[in-house]
């Protein structure tokens, strides 16, 4: 146990004294200890496995299109700009994305953790400044937290400055979405400003930070 987690339980234990007789004290005390020591394995848990995780990516196909569309028909998909409604639709767009990546325009992968489909990233070049890639992402809830975001971005990178010989790569996403910020500060990206109702979710117009990376 770390020891910020120890001074919180000793603080929270002779705070609770104060108020009630010193054996109820140490009942809440040993219930609380016993919750935060499981919740700190369950954590250590959670981190080896996805150290051990091969994540990888490859092009879309196809077949993707279920698997995609069960992913992000998840209505905890807050802040991603949900553009297809039935796996028809996604469908159609898988389409699209082979013929964009075709036309050296967009190049979109499927998110491989030990060989199951569990997000998508991609690059979409910008029309008027081809030196430039705006890249995106989403995984599976069942995976958030493990880093798998910020292994894949590494990834669409890779190949966006070595394969596509972009120099720069633009990351939008919304000003409340933590998780996915974290995924570009690891990854080294710099916030470069604030785009103000730069998407649509729902209905709702959201503010965007801009992060970006350069070739040097």
């Amino acid at each position: 146990m770390s020891i910020s987690v120890a001074m919180i339980i000793t603080a929270s234990f002779i705070l609770y004294m104060k108020h009630t007789d010193f054996v109820k004290a140490y009942q809440a005390f040993d219930l609380y200890a016993s919750l935060v020591v499981y919740s700190a394995s369950l954590e250590e848990k959670h981190e080896a496995r996805a150290s051990i995780m091969k994540v990888g990516i490859r092009p879309q196909k196809m077949s993707d299109a279920k698997r995609f569309w069960e992913i992000l028909s998840n209505p905890n998909f807050t802040y991603f700009p949900m553009n297809v409604k039935s796996p028809e639709e996604e469908e159609q767009f898988l389409r699209q994305s082979e013929q964009r990546r075709k036309e050296g325009s967009e190049f979109n992968f499927a998110i491989l953790c030990d060989g199951n489909v569990v997000g998508g990233t991609g690059v979409r070049i910008n029309f008027y400044f081809p030196h430039i890639g705006e890249v995106g992402y989403f995984v599976d809830e069942a995976y958030w937290g493990m880093g798998i975001a910020s292994k894949a971005l590494r990834q669409v990178e890779d190949y966006a400055f070595r394969k596509l010989r972009l120099v720069r790569m633009e990351l939008i996403l919304a000003t409340e979405n933590k998780a996915s910020e974290q995924a570009a500060i690891n990854c080294g990206y710099v916030k470069e400003g604030v785009l103000r109702k730069r998407i649509v979710v729902n209905g709702t117009y959201l503010d965007c930070y801009l992060y970006a990376k350069v070739v040097e």
